[in-house]
């Protein structure tokens, strides 16, 4: 998306919401070991392995480091996606979903521990006692799930999921180009402010 971004080369005014959708709704709260989840899910370890590799490849080439031999749990998102929720109201999601990611795919750690959220949300400037009160707490529980409802009715079934001003546009990783060319559309159509949701 951020690569689309640039190739736009010139004022695009978007404002990015990343909105909550648990692959694993059923995840026990502590998560599962990776191996064991992914063995259950794709029949066997080795498959595993393997679509991690190609995507270790894909990410190679966009400059990511995906590092899944870090990754020894699986985790239960839900507290994650309230943390986003609870950043987005002051107005520091994006920083806090940049973080998340790579603490996750480039470090392994166990995001889905209340601990783990709170001391990534200090790293981006977030106050951590505030945080891990927060987290603590019942808060962002219904809105996140109003939010996963909306979602769904829009037609969403795997992430990430991309709306424009409001409208599905598309499903799945997507190279740069496609995004440039659902910019542009945009803004031919002389929009006042561009929304990318995704989840």
């Amino acid at each position: 998306m951020e690569a689309g971004f640039k190739l736009l080369g010139q004022e695009f005014n978007a404002r990015i919401v990343w909105r909550p959708f648990q692959l694993n709704p059923d995840m026990p709260p502590e998560g599962m070991n990776r191996k064991i989840y992914r063995t259950r899910k794709f029949g066997s370890w080795e498959r595993s392995v393997a679509m991690d590799a190609e995507l270790v490849a894909t990410g190679k080439s966009l400059g990511i480091d995906f590092n899944y031999d870090k990754i020894l749990m699986t985790p239960n998102t839900l507290a994650g996606h309230r943390l986003l929720w609870w950043a987005e109201q002051r107005n520091h999601q994006d920083p806090l979903v940049e973080a998340l990611f790579s603490a996750y795919f480039v470090e392994g750690r166990d995001v889905g521990r209340h601990d783990v959220l709170a001391e990534i949300a200090s790293e981006v400037g977030l106050p951590p006692a505030e945080a891990s009160a927060f987290l603590d707490s019942d808060a962002g529980q219904q809105e996140v799930k109003e939010e996963e409802l909306k979602g769904l009715k829009l037609g969403l079934q795997g992430v990430p999921f991309f709306v424009l001003n409001s409208v599905p546009t598309f499903s799945g990783a997507q190279m740069p180009q496609v995004f440039l060319e659902v910019f542009q559309q945009a803004l031919a159509q002389d929009s006042p402010k561009c929304t990318l949701k995704s989840s």
